[in-house]
């Protein structure tokens, strides 16, 4: 399996999630590509955590947190042809916080 390296946002908050193997967490990661044709594109990925980082993302990761992961990848297709992206996750690191606004940091 490959390894990859992602800086990107989360695009909602960790989810625990149970399996055959047991539980673990989820998120969505989107990476921002921009090309000389100033088009924004973004790659989604689907971050799967197994290991014990899975406390480290539920009690510090929200949606829109700029994180750098790293981890093994691989690609599955879809019966419609779209292609999924996973990343089961071996790193992060949390590089900025969403700015929220005085209402939402005083709830």
């Amino acid at each position: 399996m490959a390894h990859i390296y992602v800086k990107g946002n989360l695009g909602t908050d960790p989810e625990v999630r149970v399996s055959d193997k047991g539980e673990f967490v989820t998120f969505p990661l989107y990476e921002n590509d921009f090309r000389r044709s100033q088009q924004k594109r973004a790659t989604q990925y689907q971050v799967a955590v197994y290991s014990s980082l899975k406390d480290y993302c539920l009690k510090y990761l929200t949606s829109g947190c700029r994180v750098f992961v790293g981890g093994k990848f691989r690609a599955k297709k879809a019966e419609n042809g779209a292609t999924f992206l996973h990343i089961t996750l071996e790193e992060v690191e949390l590089l900025k916080r969403p700015n929220r606004s005085s209402a939402e940091a005083r709830a």
